[in-house]
Order: C-alpha cells, then sequence, then structure tokens
C-alpha cells in the first residue's frame, strides 16, 4: 500500500532505488540520482561516480529530484566531488526543502557547491 503523501509532495516510497542515470550533456556531466541515498545504496555507485568526475572537464551536476532521503555517506560524496572539482564546478539542482536542510546542516551550502531548489 502506498504511504500517503501531502499535496505538492512525493512519499518515500514512491522513490525507487536504483544506480545513478550518468550522462554527458551539452560540456557537462549530469548524474540523476534516484532514491534513498542512504550508506548502502550510495556505497554501491559512489566510486563510479567519482572516477566519472575525476574525469569530467566541464561542470558537474546532480539531479536530485528523485531524492526522498540523504545519508552521511551521500554527503561525504557531495563533499569529496566538491573538493575534487571546486564550487564553482559542482551544481546539486532540484534540491527539495526537506534535503536542502540536510544540506545545510552539513555545511554544503556555505559555498562548498551551488544549491538549486526544486
Amino acid at each position: 500500500m502506498p504511504t500517503p503523501s501531502m499535496p505538492g509532495t512525493t512519499a518515500m516510497s514512491d522513490y525507487k532505488n536504483a544506480p545513478p542515470d550518468i550522462l554527458d550533456q551539452d560540456n557537462s556531466l549530469l548524474v540523476r540520482f534516484h532514491g534513498r541515498m542512504d550508506g548502502l545504496h550510495t556505497g554501491a555507485f559512489s566510486e563510479a561516480v567519482l572516477s566519472r568526475i575525476r574525469a569530467a572537464a566541464g561542470p558537474v551536476v546532480f539531479d536530485l529530484a528523485e531524492v526522498g532521503f540523504l545519508s552521511s555517506v551521500f554527503l561525504s560524496l557531495c563533499i569529496t566531488a566538491a573538493k575534487t572539482l571546486g564550487p564553482e564546478r559542482l551544481q546539486l539542482v532540484n534540491v527539495s526543502p526537506e534535503l536542502r536542510k540536510v544540506l545545510k546542516i552539513a555545511g554544503l551550502d556555505a559555498g562548498l557547491v551551488t544549491l538549486t531548489p526544486h
């Protein structure tokens, strides 16, 4: 049975855990994440994502539109990516208010990455 959600929001159960889509688009790298970014799920793909980030020549965009939860492992991935790329090259887009709170608590809104709302 689906978890009820508030109007205009998506229930956690509506997000499906799947590996991220990693796409080269217009001289940038788009990484579209899906589901809960918990330790188990994020740990399964973080090295592959970091490998592509290290090879990227242009900006990198993390799309969080289909993400309902962020763990410390995902936050660590964001910090490593930001340190590898520099803050001007990493952007997190489609960040929900709930995820923005987590990113703010982790200090990722303090110039380390660019956050773009949902």
